[in-house]
């Protein structure tokens, strides 16, 4: 087809089913780009072929792998124009309407790669799907961030696509961003402060998670329940006319707790980590470790008071995640990562402090004894 054939510069998805486009346009000697996942290290990797590279060669550069290990960073204030976007689609209409994974990734690299000004009008966009994924979908469900495509390729046919809305997001619209999102894809911070000098609204979507619980607490709060609320039976109700027995009298009454205790964390599986900001929200912290490499089994919160803790299934890596901790910051406050003492080691340092002391303070004793005879 003439897009493809008349395309210097083809921007492909690192997806399994588009690896024969990356190939062709490999084999055609075009620049290929390819997002890096989930946009966490920068925005594209431009694919670098080893030079008299050969067909199997360049099957190799066209797998995940070989993107990894032949491919340079792209900056996001390099110059460049975008001719052919390739990208993977669930469903699409013949009117061009496309929906995705769910996640906005390929409506999203399309605005950044607008607001840099790789993208403009002219820009082709194709999907490539099976004959089974086109069907009709209404246009009520395009949003403004959404990104429509001018051809679709299936295995039997090229379908171009008209008689729909033609939209290319211009820009990124920050009010439909998260802040966990925005976190987690580093390359916006630094066209958000671009936007921010130029006088643009960069005010970001409330956390979806944080209005859930907001509206969860509401509801529970404000139901009108017809049905009286069970009360709980009290325990030992024949005992309460019953004269206390002589040896209880004295003593207190004992509390009961009916929440389930935290599961135990091994021996060495902990880390604690100070410098925890009170601004500093746990979807934050969590996208923030992540991005590193550090994925805890659980995590135990505790922002207002400066520190949480990590909780890990084997120790086999701690020392490596602590290590990675500490060269993240919040607010421009630096983490300070350790690895968390155990119980049984402080009741241990404990014991031997307090034996310590039992003998300084016998000494001590003995030798003002000597000292008065």
């Amino acid at each position: 087809m003439d897009a493809f054939k008349n395309a210097k510069t083809v921007k492909v998805n690192p997806d399994k089913p588009q690896e024969q486009a990356r190939f062709l346009a490999l084999e055609a000697n075009k620049t290929l780009l390819v997002p890096t996942p989930r946009m966490r290290r920068g925005l594209f990797n431009r694919v670098v072929l080893p030079a008299g590279a050969n067909k199997s060669q360049l099957r190799e550069c066209c797998s995940f792998q070989g993107i990894k290990v032949n491919s340079a960073p792209v900056g996001i204030a390099e110059k460049y124009q975008v001719d052919l976007v390739v990208i993977g689609s669930v469903a699409v209409s013949e009117t061009g309407i496309r929906i995705g994974k769910g996640e906005g990734f390929a409506d999203l690299e399309y605005a950044i790669m607008s607001a840099a000004g790789a993208a403009n009008e002219d820009t082709v966009v194709i999907t490539t799907v099976h004959d089974c994924q086109v069907t009709d979908i209404p246009e009520s469900l395009i949003q403004p961030h959404d990104l429509t495509v001018d051809f679709i390729l299936t295995p039997t046919r090229v379908i171009k696509c008209s008689g729909g809305i033609k939209q290319r997001p211009k820009g990124i619209i920050w009010s439909m961003l998260t802040e966990e999102k925005f976190q987690s894809i580093p390359v916006l911070k630094e066209l958000r402060d671009k936007d921010d000098e130029a006088g643009i609204d960069t005010s970001l979507k409330p956390s979806e998670d944080e209005g859930g619980r907001k509206r969860n607490s509401r509801q529970r709060n404000n139901r009108r329940d017809p049905r009286p609320r069970r009360q709980r039976a009290r325990r030992n109700r024949d005992k309460e006319d019953e004269p206390p027995k002589e040896d209880e009298e004295n003593k207190p009454a004992k509390r009961t707790n009916n929440r389930r205790a935290p599961p135990q964390c091994p021996p060495g599986c902990r880390i604690f980590v100070g410098g925890v900001t009170r601004r500093t929200r746990v979807s934050e912290f969590k996208t923030a470790i992540r991005a590193k490499g550090v994925y805890p089994k659980r995590v135990v919160w505790r922002g207002a008071r400066g520190f949480c803790f990590l909780e890990f299934d084997v120790p086999d890596k701690i020392e490596d995640d602590v290590t990675l901790l500490g060269d993240i910051a919040f607010n421009n406050v630096q983490l300070r990562p350790q690895i968390a003492i155990d119980r049984e080691e402080k009741k241990d340092k404990k014991a031997v402090n307090g034996e310590q002391n039992e003998t300084q303070g016998d000494e001590g004793a003995k030798q003002n004894m000597k000292s008065e005879d």
